[in-house]
């Protein structure tokens, strides 16, 4: 279906393959660490590239432990992304996340410092949610 959309005389920007590849990737990311609210510190973030929905967590910490168990919920709810870009944070860069992408059959990629807008989508999402937190907690 992709193919019939994309590659006609009218069709798509970039072609079936970009479009798939696009479809199917989402970005992750950690914001934080901010003032302890019940006991939780930071906010993971995952952001689908394609229709730019957003989930977001409110953590106590920023492991490995923590993502794990963020992403096995996301596939349950969702199924699993082609892949999951992110930064370079140790929370990211291990055994038992690398295990989980593994397991899950989910390419992981790394944002790269000289190309940002690799994690571009993310990063917009976390403006966007630290707007809306600076304007909810500054009324309470």
């Amino acid at each position: 279906m992709l193919k019939a959309c994309h590659e006609g005389p009218t069709g798509g920007h970039h072609g079936a393959n970009f479009t798939v590849k696009k479809v199917f990737d989402a970005g992750i990311d950690f914001m934080g660490p901010f003032s302890s609210s019940r006991g939780n510190r930071y906010i993971l973030v995952a952001v689908d590239y394609l229709s730019k929905w957003v989930e977001a967590k409110a953590l106590p910490t920023n492991d490995v432990r923590v993502v794990v168990k963020f992403l096995k919920s996301l596939f349950a709810r969702f199924g699993t992304p082609r892949a999951i870009i992110s930064d370079h944070g140790t929370h990211f860069c291990n055994d038992k996340f690398a295990k989980v992408m593994f397991k899950y059959v989910v390419t992981y990629r790394l944002a790269t410092a000289y190309h940002p807008q690799t994690s571009g989508q993310v990063v917009v999402s976390n403006r966007g949610l630290k707007r809306i937190l600076g304007r909810t907690v500054g009324e309470n």
